[in-house]
């Protein structure tokens, strides 16, 4: 079954919501490679059930044009058998 496997929050305030996780949750948030784009977020320890994602800088202002929630990852594996699905769904 396809399951989400990474997801990724959308800050317009990066700093105030990397303390927010940590503090609330104990997240371990860090930058990832020499940008400031995409923060990683490790949630839990590796052997326990979840996932991780990542944090980011939301693009644009709120004005309807921006990302303001967040974005899922999910593992389709062989992408045109779940091509397929989608389209026999009849959800298009």
């Amino acid at each position: 079954m396809p399951r989400v496997v990474h997801f990724e929050i959308h800050a317009g305030n990066p700093e105030r919501a990397i303390n927010f996780y940590q503090k609330v949750f104990g997240w371990n948030i860090s930058k990832v490679g020499r940008t400031d784009a995409l923060l990683d977020g490790i949630t839990g320890p590796a052997d326990q059930p979840g996932i991780n994602g990542g944090l980011l800088p939301r693009r644009g202002e709120l004005d309807g044009q921006a990302v303001i929630a967040y974005v899922c990852t999910v593992d389709v594996g062989i992408g045109c058998a779940s091509i397929a699905t989608v389209e026999a769904s009849g959800e298009l």
